[in-house]
C-alpha cells in the first residue's frame, strides 16, 4: 500500500512540476508535504526504503526544485 502511495505521490509531483513554471512557492508546497511525511512521529507513513526512493527520484529528476529538501537534517538522515 505504501509503495503504491509513494509512486502516485511521485507521479503527482512530476505532473505538478511539469505543468508549472519554476516558482519558489510551488516547490515549497512539495517540500512542506514531504517534511510532513518525514516528521510523522506517531506512526510513520512510509518506510525508510520507500522514503529513500521517493527523495532520490525527485532529487534526480528535479534537482533545481528539490535542492532545498536536502538541507533538512531529518531528510538527510533518512536517505544516508
Amino acid at each position: 500500500m505504501a509503495s503504491t502511495l509513494t509512486i502516485k505521490f511521485i507521479n503527482f509531483i512530476e505532473d505538478y512540476f511539469s505543468t508549472v513554471t519554476s516558482d519558489k512557492k510551488k516547490s515549497e508546497k512539495v517540500i512542506n508535504r514531504i517534511l510532513d511525511l518525514a516528521n510523522s512521529v506517531d506512526k510513520p507513513l512510509l518506510t525508510e526504503n520507500i522514503f529513500y526512493k521517493m527523495i532520490t527520484t525527485l532529487n534526480s529528476k528535479y534537482p533545481s526544485s528539490c535542492q532545498k529538501l536536502l538541507q533538512y537534517p531529518n531528510i538527510r538522515m533518512k536517505i544516508l
